[in-house]
């Protein structure tokens, strides 16, 4: 009864978006947005299940959750504040960057392809790109992606740029606040599944988080099941807002709704899980395992001591849109590992190592991140 009900609602909403003309504001007097300073102090956690793309519809449950206020407009300070938080280039120095101009950030990238450098910048500016709706989320801006394609434009036989990302100030969307610490709601009710449910709020805000973030850190502690859980659900967790009617809001932002250009699997103890967050029409959050495979174990730690488990990160098409999506994952393990306090390293994935998963991942496996400790009895 209550999947019909649903179901129902998101019909009626469809119907609904049909009649509302979703298009850019005609030129109003526009005063200059006030950004809450509660901002500034918004946990990553928080900031992760408030993350979503608006619109001008001004109906949050029909397409785009976020609506944008058309009565007000960001200055050019808080633009840059919000780029400055993205940061430079994580995985190495490919020479990625954002060009401004107005409220319209276009995400550059070097496109020479050498001994694999394609993959990495196409990463580092999904990386880029989930560091801005980060930031967005824990201010309370709006943003909404202008796609230039799945494989973005090309420029020059070097340079390319992957997408564009309009700011614009925001009307708080969740029972009148920017921000929520629900976990899905009463239409489609959140599952629970053989992981602990995460945590929708911290103690590390996340723009403290996003100013020293690194992909590598080996000064902390070991990861446990339950903060693998909370690494889980920041790579591509569920969250409360609706998206084109649907539940399907996530940590991340998706090219059109698509739910499959990657996923995820954990290796550890001696065995693959796949990760979930859909099951039985519901959110959840769980891992099943997909093969025992202690030797491949072996293999991994023999070839990056002193990691004990894993989490993959693998593409299923060969377009960039889908390296961009890794790059919004893995932005957010490493925002939450460091939050937490987890010992990780990202480990970009040569054709050598690829092949170990060939019999157990039908997509293509392009980043891990390694961390220490789990045993083969952590889902028990």
């Amino acid at each position: 009864m209550v999947l019909l009900r649903s179901e129902l609602l998101v019909f009626y909403r469809k119907v609904k978006g049909r009649l509302i003309t979703n298009q850019f504001p005609r030129a109003v007097l526009q005063h200059v947005a006030e950004l809450l300073p509660d901002g500034e102090r918004v946990s990553v956690e928080l900031a992760l299940n408030s993350r979503c793309s608006s619109d001008y519809d001004g109906a949050s449950e029909v397409f785009h959750w976020g609506m944008f206020d058309t009565a007000a407009r960001l200055s050019a300070d808080q633009i840059h504040r919000i780029v400055n938080l993205a940061g430079s280039s994580l995985l190495s120095q490919a020479g990625n960057g954002i060009n401004v101009e107005n409220d319209f950030l276009t995400f550059c990238v070097d496109v020479a392809d050498l001994d694999g450098q394609w993959e990495v910048s196409m990463i580092e500016s999904g990386m880029q790109q989930q560091a801005v709706c980060l930031a967005c989320a824990a201010l309370g801006v709006g943003l909404m992606f202008h796609a230039q394609g799945p494989d973005g434009t090309k420029l020059s036989p070097r340079q390319s740029f992957t997408v564009k990302i309009q700011l614009g100030a925001m009307k708080p969307s969740y029972q009148g606040s920017f921000w929520s610490r629900s976990a899905p709601g009463s239409e489609r009710p959140w599952l629970p599944g053989n992981l602990p449910d995460p945590a929708r709020d911290g103690q590390i805000p996340l723009v403290k988080a996003l100013e020293k973030v690194q992909c590598d850190s080996g000064a902390g502690t070991a990861v446990t099941a339950g903060n693998l859980s909370q690494l889980l659900w920041a790579a591509r967790g569920r969250t409360p807002h609706l998206y084109k009617s649907k539940p399907w809001g996530l940590t991340i932002p998706t090219w059109q709704g698509l739910q499959n250009l990657t996923g995820i699997l954990v290796a550890a103890g001696g065995n693959i899980y796949k990760y979930v967050n859909w099951k039985n029409a519901r959110p959840t959050h769980r891992l099943e395992c997909v093969a025992e495979v202690p030797a491949l174990l072996r293999q991994l730690r023999d070839a990056f001591p002193p990691w004990k488990s894993f989490i993959v990160l693998s593409v299923n098409e060969p377009h960039a849109r889908a390296l961009w999506e890794i790059g919004y994952q893995l932005l957010n393990i490493v925002v939450q590992a460091s939050a937490l306090g987890i010992a990780y390293r990202t480990i970009v994935l040569r054709d050598q190592d690829r092949a170990a998963f060939a019999a157990i991942d039908p997509g293509k496996p392009v980043v891990m991140i390694g961390l220490k400790g789990l045993d083969s009895s952590f889902l028990a």
